[in-house]
Formats: C-alpha cells, sequence, structure tokens
C-alpha cells in the first residue's frame, strides 16, 4: 500500500513533512508514550528471565550439560509460536486478544517451573537460601553446583529434565510472539503520531528496559525470603509481573489501529500472499541476510566469553564488554534513521552492517590485550543496532499490509530462533577443536564473502533500475515522434 493509499484512508505516513506542524524540542508526542512502554516493558521482562535460566535449572538439580540443552531447545516454541500467532493476528485481525492470551500464556508456563521442580526434584536443591551460610546468589550456584559435580544427583533427574524441557518450549511458544506484535505495533503506530515519529527513537527504550529487567531479576533473586521453593522464585515473579504491564500497554498500543480495519475491506489468500512474497529474489536475499545476521549476533552472546576465558582475563571485562555494547545501540536507534540516509538506503545499510561485523569479529581473532574488548564491542552499535533498525522498517517495505504481522513473525523466527541453534551447534563445534578465537576469524571471512555477495546485488540493482528508467525514456521518445 503506497502513500496515496494511506491518505485517502486517513492514514498519515511517517515520513510525511509536509503536512507537519512546527514542535518544540521538549515536546512530548503523548501518542507515542505507549509505544516508548511496550519497547521498555518487553526488554525488560525478556533480560529479567533469559540471562538466569540456565542458571536457574542447574540450582534446582540438573546437570549443566541439560540445563545448556533445555535453553537451547525451547527456542523451536519462539521459531513456531512467532510465525503462527502473527499469521493467526493477520487472518483475524486480533492483536489485542493475542496480546492477552498469549501474555496471560506465558506467565502460566513460567511460574508453574518452580512448583514442578520441587514436586519432581529433590528438597535439598529446591530451598531458599540454597546454602544458609552465605547469603550471596552466586555463591548458593556455585554450591549447587558443586553438588551436583560431587554426585549428589536428584532422584528424578530425567523427569525432571523433560518436564522443564516441555514446559519451556510451551512457554516460548507463547512468548516468541512478543518480539512480532511489539514491532508491527510500534511501526503501525508511528504512522498515527500527530509529529514524524521515529521507529528508532521508540526501539532505543527496549535497550533501556533490557538493562532495567536484569536489575529487578537480581533484587528478585537476592532478596528472595525463606522458603521451600528455590530462590529463583524471586526472578519468575519479576517476569510475571512485568509480563502483565506489557500486556497492559500492548492493549493500549493495538486499541486505536486505523490500519488493521483499513485493510479487512478486500479479502484475499494471505497464505497464497506470503508465498508470493517470500518467493521474490528480494525477499529472498533479506531473508538470508537476516539468518546470517542472526548467527553473527548469536556468536557475540555465546562466545565472546569464550575468548575472554581462553586469554585468562577478569570477569569483570566480560561485563563491562556486555554493558558497552548494550548502551551503544542507544545511540544508533536515535540516529539509525540519519544513517540510512547518508548511507543512501536499506540496502546499503545492510551492506554496511555487514562489513562492520567482519571488522568486529577479525579484531576478537587477533585480540590479545582482554582490556580492549570493551572498545571492539561498540561495533555492536552499527552491527546489532543499525540491523534491526534497518530489517524492520525495510520489512514494513516490501510486505503486503495483509500479511505484515506475519513477515515479521517470519523475521523474528529466523533472526531470533533458527540463526541461534544454528550458531551455537556449529559454534560449540568449531570451539570443542579449535577455540574461540579461530571460529571468530571463520565467521569474520564468512561475513566479508556475505558482504561481497550484498554489494554485487546492490549493483544488480541499481544496474536493472538504469535499464528500467532508459527502456521507459526510450518509449516516451518513439509516442512522441509518433504524434509529431
Amino acid at each position: 500500500m503506497n502513500e496515496d493509499q494511506l491518505l485517502k484512508q486517513g492514514v498519515k505516513p511517517c515520513n510525511d513533512e509536509s503536512s507537519e506542524k512546527e514542535y518544540k524540542w521538549y515536546y512530548i508526542d503523548k501518542t507515542m508514550i505507549s509505544s516508548k512502554l511496550f519497547y521498555l516493558t518487553r526488554g525488560a521482562k525478556t533480560s529479567c528471565f533469559e540471562p538466569y535460566m540456565v542458571i536457574f535449572f542447574i540450582s534446582i538439580g540438573l546437570d549443566p550439560s541439560k540445563a545448556g540443552l533445555i535453553g537451547g531447545i525451547r527456542l523451536i516454541g519462539a521459531i513456531l509460536g512467532g510465525p503462527l500467532w502473527a499469521f493467526i493476528a493477520d487472518l483475524k485481525h486480533i492483536h489485542q486478544l493475542i496480546i492477552i492470551i498469549t501474555c496471560i500464556c506465558a506467565i502460566i508456563s513460567m511460574l508453574v517451573q518452580p512448583f514442578l521442580s520441587l514436586m519432581i526434584g529433590e528438597e535439598q536443591h529446591n530451598k531458599c537460601p540454597i546454602d544458609s551460610t552465605s547469603s550471596n546468589t552466586t555463591m548458593r550456584v556455585a554450591n549447587s553446583t558443586d553438588k551436583l559435580i560431587n554426585g549428589s544427583k536428584p532422584k528424578d533427574d530425567i523427569n525432571l529434565f523433560y518436564t522443564l524441557m516441555l514446559v519451556n518450549i510451551v512457554a516460548n511458544l507463547f512468548d516468541g510472539a512478543h518480539k512480532v506484535l511489539t514491532d508491527y505495533g510500534v511501526i503501525e503506530k508511528c504512522k498515527q503520531s500527530t509529529r514524524k515519529a521515529e521507529y528508532g527513537k521508540q526501539r532505543l527504550f527496549g535497550a533501556i528496559g533490557y538493562g532495567i529487567g536484569v536489575l529487578l531479576s537480581n533484587f528478585g533473586i537476592e532478596y528472595f525470603p525463606k522458603s521451600k521453593l528455590t530462590c529463583y522464585t524471586g526472578m519468575v515473579i519479576v517476569y510475571c509481573v512485568l509480563t502483565f504491564l506489557y500486556m497492559i500497554v500492548g492493549i493500549i498500543v493495538f486499541r486505536d489501529h486505523k490500519i488493521i480495519t483499513s485493510v479487512t475491506n478486500k479479502k484475499e489468500n494471505l497464505l497464497k500472499t506470503l508465498i508470493k512474497t517470500i518467493s521474490q529474489l528480494d525477499v529472498v536475499i533479506f531473508l538470508l541476510t537476516t539468518l546470517i545476521m542472526g548467527v553473527l549476533q548469536s556468536f557475540y552472546t555465546s562466545f565472546t566469553v569464550l575468548v575472554l576465558k581462553d586469554l585468562n582475563a577478569p570477569l569483570i571485562i566480560n561485563g563491562v564488554s556486555i554493558a558497552v555494547a548494550a548502551f551503544s545501540c542507544i545511540i544508533t536507534f536515535y540516529t539509525g534513521e540519519m544513517i540510512i540516509l547518508k548511507l543512501g538506503g536499506k540496502w546499503n545499510t545492510m551492506a554496511f552492517t555487514c562489513f562492520c561485523y567482519f571488522v568486529r569479529y577479525i579484531l576478537v581473532a587477533y585480540l590479545r590485550r582482554p582490556w580492549l574488548m570493551p572498545l571492539i564491542q561498540l561495533f555492536q552499535s552499527f552491527c546489532y543496532g543499525l540491523f534491526m533498525l534497518t530489517a524492520v522498517t525495510h520489512i514494513r517495505d516490501i510486505s503486503p499490509p495483509s500479511i505484515l504481522t506475519t513477515m515479521y513473525g517470519l523475521f523474528n523466527a529466523i533472526h531470533f530462533g533458527i540463526s541461534i541453534i544454528l550458531a551455537n551447534v556449529f559454534g560449540g563445534y568449531i570451539y570443542k577443536y579449535y577455540k574461540a578465537q579461530f571460529l571468530f576469524k571463520i565467521a569474520s571471512y564468512g561475513t566479508l564473502c556475505w558482504t561481497v555477495v550484498l554489494v554485487l546485488y546492490i549493483f544488480l540493482k541499481y544496474y536493472q533500475q538504469k535499464k528500467t528508467q532508459m527502456n521507459v525514456k526510450k518509449q516516451e521518445t518513439e509516442m512522441l515522434c509518433v504524434e509529431t
């Protein structure tokens, strides 16, 4: 749907500057507050549990290898759930109802886990505090892990493993829809803003929320009262509260969506439209780029700490690196649309982000001084931050409005699901035999190859556009000659 069609239906595009009033710098666009809170709550609810899930599984008695396996397999739920709920949302136009259903089911799926571990696991691993001699959370986990290593495994370790694995797949089946709904909701909310609303300035609140969620979860775990339940129940409670807040904000965001009612007049086969869209060469290249960028981002999250470990670096350097990487994205989200404009478009920007991954990982591959790692992670801003901003807005450009939510679901399933599994499977194999820095060397050269592919594709598109323009000009000249 082009801008003329949107204007006829009363929907103002984000980039419509002609009808835009002059606003003071301190003006607050009240219509976009809910969008900022949407990303804030989603970032907070994600970070409050993801960094702690494996430690939670270990603390309740699972073997570390089984705990890690659940952490990877649970993404199957997100891979299936994201596109599924998105397709239903596009088909029935019930975004508000889906927000409510997925949030309530995600809360229930998460809330039952401490109680299941108490019922199936051993009592010594399911109480708070784990070690009465220490109030330090890290020590509690270490003591619990030591007991496992020394041979004190729960009798029902296998039952506990399969039960939690199933519950976490189900939990991600619902939670995996939230990335999709947030991106779609904010993009469409942008079109209804009373002033020019930039998507990146909404998304930066997700990074702020991510930092808040970690702190709240730390507090919940550390100060959970003495109980027969594990101390990580505090983490679960924080997740449930934040998910409930996310649901409330989501209902507000989708309460007045003009774009939803504007595309329901014409019935069409959504599945046929989806297949037709993703079979286009432009979309195929984009989805392949999404997969590669997702794998590269997963290498950062999963294997950077192992590079520092191999270099015998203090643990504090890893913490500083993560903080630097996270907060650097705020700058890019704020200035991202200007960067895309300066680089000449979204395809040029995606090629640039790919090249930034090459530079970043070649530096990691040959790193000898660990204290330089936080400086290298500043590239996260131009790698992950800029790519996400570009990709989400690019999906809006290439997708028919009737399947826009579904396309966001497909994007998130690839970037945050399939790519993570591939990265951990193949990355883990390479690390086992060749160490982490060799893994980043392979990743950097592979990224350079894909950058070349993108550059060639951009030149091909440019050549085709020029050829089309020349043909149109030639036809106009011939018509003019005939009329003369």
